[in-house]
């Protein structure tokens, strides 16, 4: 599945990737991965992620990360993942994986949300003040994260 992931839509371009532009084919398996990691991080305990990323599952994420990542920082085409620091790896996941959740929401809900761009996804303060401004986004995330 990895491999037909990254053929059929990491290769197709960075606004490929982004939640809204994928089809249903990717888009349920991408939010089942981004709700689990989700899961996982907001554990009470300190639990790592990686055993998560080095799944099918999370690999997919990755994948969508890394070419997010790739485009942010102009990184070579081939660079390695794992030479990011893993903080920021982490985050980045963590705002790609929220913005899957929203788009779920837009899709179920018809919310009218700020648009999420391939310059804005991996943005900490832009995906956090979406949540804070929509109630019904945060009920909607508050569900499917628990």
């Amino acid at each position: 599945m990895i491999n037909e992931f990254i053929d059929n839509v990491t290769s197709s371009g960075i606004t490929g990737i982004l939640p809204k532009n994928l089809e249903q084919k990717w888009f349920s398996p991408i939010l089942e991965s981004s709700v689990e990691f989700l899961k996982i991080v907001m554990k009470d305990e300190e639990t790592n992620p990686e055993s998560f990323l080095n799944d099918e599952k999370g690999m997919i994420l990755l994948a969508a990360v890394a070419e997010l990542l790739q485009y942010r920082y102009d990184y070579p085409a081939h660079f390695q993942i794992y030479s990011v620091p893993k903080e920021d790896i982490y985050d980045s996941l963590s705002c790609y994986a929220i913005a899957v959740v929203i788009e779920e929401a837009k899709r179920k809900l018809n919310l009218d949300l700020p648009e999420i761009s391939q310059d804005n996804i991996l943005e900490k303060d832009f995906i956090t003040e979406i949540e804070a401004g929509n109630q019904q986004l945060s009920e909607f995330l508050f569900e499917t994260i628990s």
